[in-house]
């Protein structure tokens, strides 16, 4: 029988960034702003099949279901969780239809139902990360037979593949450069092996990431090393105080299982657990409030947010609107998730943890 294998095919959405870069330029915004990607499909997994024969649509129906676990649950911890392994087997309780895809291969692709994951994953106890999540920039050099090249979106290389199969598995949107005149004018091979931050940063601008990997890969004896670091954009710090990363093994499974520590690094920030149900709540301030259906926007906006249960109009004065926010996760965790929404910039205050924070609505 032949091996399954899944594909991600996850779907990313980029909207009015071109903006918000142009005001960031201007310094009209706080610099620290970020502007995640809208990963869509999330509840969606194809699976390779070598048949259409029950025993194989059995395997890959649950499959499916342990890649949108993990996909959502942020963490592969989630399928040793007790209650998420006795669903395993009950994959059809949490689907909403399948259907074959047939090309120069057969697929399986499912579609499960999002409110009966997250419902599981929260009555699990663990946390459930929404669809709006950063985009990373990864500039990645390899030394192979004595001579070293930065890893581009077109490099004749099974390592570009490798990336964004692991990042549509992990639903976590990765970016790797086109390396035309305008990157090679900016960025060279020894900028990435030697971690020069700054024009590193300046080129990862045009993407509009939000954050960077740094990497280099090359061979010690037998094995091979990736030695890599995750910063944020445009601060250049580690995501949770992590430093420098090294991974040992096989070429090819270092890229899977660089992605893989990168989604737990951020779903460790920004997935919410079940634990973290409470009834406390925070106060913002949005500005540019200047008409009725802006309001509905912004109400809409904050509601659809993960980390947030109920949204409440508190004041409206002139264009400036407090609303109060309902958690389902702690303060620091909701406001990291807000500085993320493409559509609130953050206009004042330094610190992301107090309750005064204001922002501005960008249509």
């Amino acid at each position: 029988m032949m091996p399954q294998q899944h594909t991600g095919r996850v779907k990313f959405v980029v909207k009015g960034r071109l903006f918000i870069l142009l005001m960031l330029l201007f310094g009209l915004f706080s610099a620290r702003q970020a502007v995640a990607i809208e990963v869509n499909n999330l509840y969606q997994v194809d699976i390779l099949v070598s048949d259409k024969g029950s025993a194989e649509m059995n395997q890959a129906q649950t499959q499916a279901f342990k890649v949108v676990l993990v996909r959502v649950g942020g963490t592969s911890a989630v399928l040793e969780n007790p209650l998420i392994k006795s669903q395993l087997t009950k994959a059809q309780d949490y689907m909403l239809q399948y259907g074959y895809q047939e090309s120069e291969q057969t697929f399986v692709s499912v579609q499960f139902d999002s409110e009966r994951i997250n419902r599981l994953l929260r009555q699990a106890n663990e946390g459930v990360w929404g669809n709006r999540r950063p985009l990373v920039m990864v500039w990645l050099v390899e030394e192979k037979a004595g001579e070293r090249h930065i890893l581009a979106d077109s490099t004749a290389s099974e390592l570009p593949g490798l990336i964004k199969q692991a990042s549509d598995e992990r639903g976590m949107p990765s970016l790797l450069p086109l390396m035309d005149l305008d990157d090679a004018m900016q960025v060279s091979v020894s900028d990435v092996w030697g971690r020069f931050q700054a024009p590193l940063a300046q080129a990862s601008s045009r993407y509009a990431a939000d954050a960077m990997i740094v990497a280099k890969l090359f061979q010690a004896g037998d094995a091979w090393v990736l030695d890599w670091q995750l910063l944020t954009l445009p601060d250049m710090q580690p995501l949770n105080d992590v430093g420098q990363s090294q991974l040992t093994g096989a070429r090819e499974e270092l890229m899977t299982a660089m992605v893989n520590q990168l989604a737990d690094d951020f779903a460790s920030k920004y997935a919410v657990t079940g634990g973290s149900l409470a009834s406390d709540s925070i106060t913002i301030t949005v500005v540019n409030v200047e008409q009725p259906d802006i309001y509905v926007a912004v109400m809409k906006q904050l509601a659809s947010l993960t980390q947030v249960s109920a949204v409440e109009l508190v004041s409206l004065n002139g264009a400036r609107a407090q609303f109060r926010l309902g958690l389902l996760g702690d303060p620091t965790s909701v406001l990291a998730a807000i500085e993320l929404d493409e559509h609130l910039v953050v206009v004042a205050g330094d610190d992301i943890t107090q309750e005064s924070q204001e922002y501005a609505w960008l249509p």
